[in-house]
């Protein structure tokens, strides 16, 4: 730059600079305060996320690996009759086995955080509903399940894949967990859409629950109402997970004895 060429800036230019630079600086705090402020509510919903993970986790493998530590000194001892020592070995194998199952199950969780921002494609609900129905045909066979799908208000969405399959697939094993035993497993599935927000209902005669009672909470993290049933609970944890990701949102009723219902909006809608 030619300095001795440069004009002097009078005072209103140099006053219309210093405004200009002003309201550029304001523009910048403002954009950067409101992207501080999502930030920190992403970050917060996460930690709270974490902590209870983390919680529940160490809880789940803490105390399986104490069992594992005692049941192997106590089969170390030499006085260990033939009798005791099977009994310790069934035990074992039993601890080994929860353990096996809350390790996969963290695994499953962290494979979902990892994938909460897969991208969209264009998905059928009928396609894939039949591919789920096929890869558990042996759990629906012997739960004496009829299931009763319509697809036809809703048959397509912009969606994960993995994500949608997650959602679809977790909502039908709970139906086929939480089965009465009592009488053969009826199932109704269907999509509706309104506004551009699609919604998958999903109904089932099962045991059911207090809706009014648990609500929502039926959705945490290890969360199981039946204790005879086996698991981890997790199944409909994942499934809250992906919708809060979307901008979703999940409707349960339910009476005890009387089945449930899952209303399970998959987007936000155009106007929201």
């Amino acid at each position: 730059m030619d300095i001795k060429n440069t004009k002097p800036k009078t005072k209103n230019e140099l006053i219309e600079e210093v405004k200009e630079l002003y309201e550029e600086n304001e523009k910048l705090n403002q954009t950067l305060e409101q992207r501080i402020k999502e930030r920190t509510v992403e970050l917060e919903k996460t930690n709270k996320g974490l902590e209870e993970f983390a919680y529940v986790a160490t809880h789940d493998l803490k105390g399986p690996l104490i069992n594992l530590g005692c049941l192997i000194d106590m089969m170390g001892s030499e006085a260990i009759a033939e009798k005791k020592g099977k009994e310790l070995f069934s035990k074992l194998k039993n601890s080994i086995g929860q353990l096996h199952k809350t390790v996969f199950t963290l695994n499953d969780i962290i494979e979902l955080k990892s994938s909460l921002k897969d991208k969209k494609e264009r998905m059928n609900f009928e396609e894939l509903f039949n591919e789920i129905k096929s890869s558990i045909a042996k759990q629906l066979e012997a739960a004496q399940a009829s299931i009763k799908q319509d697809f036809l208000q809703c048959s397509e969405i912009d969606y994960p894949p993995l994500h949608l399959r997650s959602i679809m697939q977790n909502l039908l094993t709970n139906a086929v967990k939480y089965k009465d035993p009592n009488k053969a497993l009826k199932i109704e599935v269907k999509t509706t859409e309104s506004n551009g927000r699609v919604c998958l209902t999903v109904k089932d005669n099962g045991l059911g629950f207090d809706a009014k009672k648990y609500g929502i909470k039926v959705m945490r993290l290890f969360t199981r109402l039946h204790t005879h049933v086996e698991g981890k609970g997790v199944g409909m944890y994942i499934v809250k997970s992906i919708i809060d990701s979307h901008g979703g949102k999940i409707e349960v009723e339910s009476k005890p004895n009387k089945g449930a219902l899952f209303k399970i909006y998959l987007n936000e809608g155009k106007n929201e």
